[in-house]
């Protein structure tokens, strides 16, 4: 859990190097900038909290990718689209 630590910057594409990631929590931080579309390759992940952030643009259609995805969490940011 890497929540409320006041990291700063934006999410690297090289999330996709987490295959075997099963939670990613960086809420409560000041993460800027887009979701990366490479979210979607988190194929184990099964719940994502990057609420509190400052994160903009839309959400990438690959989130809906994610069939172990139980829970998530995106309130409170700048975001601009709806689920896919």
């Amino acid at each position: 859990d890497l929540s409320d630590n006041m990291f700063q910057g934006t999410l690297s594409k090289d999330i996709s190097e987490l295959s075997y990631l099963k939670e990613l929590r960086l809420s409560k931080n000041s993460l800027s900038g887009s979701i990366p579309i490479e979210i979607g390759t988190l194929l184990k992940v099964q719940s994502i909290d990057l609420s509190r952030n400052n994160l903009s643009d839309r959400i990438p259609a690959t989130i809906g990718q994610l069939e172990n995805l139980e829970s998530l969490y995106l309130q409170d940011n700048q975001l601009t689209s709806y689920l896919p």
